[in-house]
C-alpha cells in the first residue's frame, strides 16, 4: 500500500512538473525569447529577447512606461498600430524587427538613436517615409525595409557603418545622392523598386559584393559597373537586360538569369 501511495505521489509530481515546464515553454520559446508580455514584465530584469504579437505588441508599443532595462532583441509581429511610442527607455537594444504590421505608417523620430543598435528591420508594413535621422546612428550595420510604401530615403551621413541594406519592393525610382556615403556597404537589395534606368549612385559603392536589381524594368547595364572590383554576385531576374557589357564578361561575377 505504501509503495502504491509512493508511486501515485511520484506520478503526480511528474505530471505537475511537466505542466509547469509546458507553462513556462508557452511563455519562453525554444530560442529563449519571452513571448508573453505579462510574464515578461514579471521578470523584467531577466528579459534580453522579446518576441510578441498582436495585442501584446500593441500594448507594449503604446505605453512608453513599459520597458526592459536589459532588452537586446525586440521582435514585433502582427501589430495593428499605425504608429507607436519611443523605445528610448530600452537603451540596450541591439536589434529591432517589425514583421507583418501592415498598418504601420510611421516610426518615432528617435527609432534608430539607441546607442547600441546594430540591426533595424521593418518589413511588410506601410511606411511611406522615414525619420530624417534614421541613418545617423554610427552603430547601425544592417537595415531592412522590404515591402513598404517608401518613395525616398533620408540623407545618409558620411560616418555610417552600414554593411547590409535591403530596400526591396518599394517605389524609389531614384536613389539619393548621399548613397555615395555607404562606403562600407557590401550587400544591396533593390529588387522591384520601379527603376527604369540603372541607378548610377551604385557606381560609387566600392565595397559592394552583392547587388540585386531583379524585377526592375531596366534594359541595360552601363560599362562603368565593371569598375566595381569587389562585386561578386549580380541578380537580374525579371529585368529587360539581354546581355552584360563586354567589360564584365571577363570578370568572375556570379550572375542570375537575366532573361
Amino acid at each position: 500500500m505504501k509503495k502504491l501511495l509512493f508511486l501515485v505521489i511520484l506520478l503526480s509530481f511528474k505530471l505537475s512538473a511537466q505542466h509547469l515546464i509546458a507553462a513556462v515553454e508557452d511563455k519562453i520559446n525554444e530560442n529563449g525569447y519571452y513571448t508573453q508580455l505579462e510574464y515578461a514584465l514579471k521578470n523584467k530584469d531577466d528579459v534580453k529577447n522579446l518576441y510578441i504579437k498582436k495585442r501584446d505588441a500593441d500594448n507594449f508599443l503604446n505605453n512608453s512606461e513599459l520597458y526592459f532595462p536589459n532588452l537586446e532583441v525586440l521582435i514585433i509581429q502582427f501589430s495593428d498600430l499605425t504608429d507607436f511610442k519611443s523605445l528610448a527607455n530600452n537603451s540596450k537594444l541591439k536589434e529591432i524587427s517589425f514583421r507583418y504590421s501592415w498598418k504601420l505608417q510611421s516610426l518615432p523620430n528617435d527609432i534608430t538613436n539607441l546607442p547600441q543598435l546594430e540591426k533595424a528591420s521593418f518589413t511588410n508594413a506601410f511606411l511611406s517615409y522615414l525619420p530624417s535621422s534614421f541613418f545617423d546612428n554610427t552603430s547601425l550595420k544592417e537595415v531592412c525595409l522590404c515591402n513598404n510604401n517608401l518613395f525616398k530615403l533620408p540623407d545618409i551621413p558620411e560616418n555610417n557603418t552600414i554593411r547590409y541594406l535591403s530596400l526591396d519592393i518599394n517605389h524609389f525610382k531614384k536613389l539619393p545622392a548621399s548613397m555615395i556615403n555607404l562606403q562600407k556597404l557590401q550587400i544591396l537589395g533593390l529588387k522591384d523598386c520601379h527603376f527604369s534606368e540603372f541607378p548610377i549612385e551604385i557606381f560609387e559603392l566600392k565595397n559592394i559584393k552583392t547587388l540585386d536589381l531583379s524585377a526592375n524594368p531596366i534594359s541595360s547595364i552601363p560599362e562603368k559597373l565593371s569598375e566595381l572590383s569587389s562585386l561578386e554576385n549580380l541578380y537580374l531576374i525579371k529585368t529587360q537586360i539581354k546581355e552584360l557589357p563586354k567589360s564584365m564578361k571577363k570578370q568572375l561575377i556570379k550572375t542570375s538569369s537575366y532573361e
